[in-house]
């Protein structure tokens, strides 16, 4: 069983939490202001008993997805021993940044 696979088997099953280093995306990223919690629960409000507006919802899911790639795709850096898996957790971390400051700048641009 390659790296990369006995790892996402490992995040699955909960044998190992983004902890330590493999949280650093995650903990460098604040959340922006428009996807903090609008229930008790702390999940993002959906429409149908709510107020909270769909395409917010979905570009706050999709950052904290993104967020996620990016600390999986740090544990391949870290643990990982492959040159192209290791290739392509770069090219996921450098895209999903990029893209998560794309969001952002919409969010910050539609959420009221």
């Amino acid at each position: 069983m390659n790296t990369v696979l006995k790892i996402a088997v490992a995040f699955s099953a909960g044998s190992i939490t983004l902890s330590g280093a493999a949280t650093s995306a995650l903990a460098q990223m604040t959340m922006p202001e428009a996807c903090k919690s609008k229930t008790a629960s702390g999940d993002m409000a959906m429409p149908g008993g709510t107020d909270a507006d769909p395409n917010i919802a979905f570009v706050c899911d999709m950052i904290a997805h993104h967020a996620a790639a990016i600390a999986m795709s740090e544990l391949e850096l870290k643990y990982g021993n492959d040159e192209e898996t290791r290739s392509i957790a770069e090219k996921i971390i450098d895209t999903k940044k990029r893209e998560i400051e794309e969001m952002t700048i919409w969010l910050k641009k539609h959420a009221k």
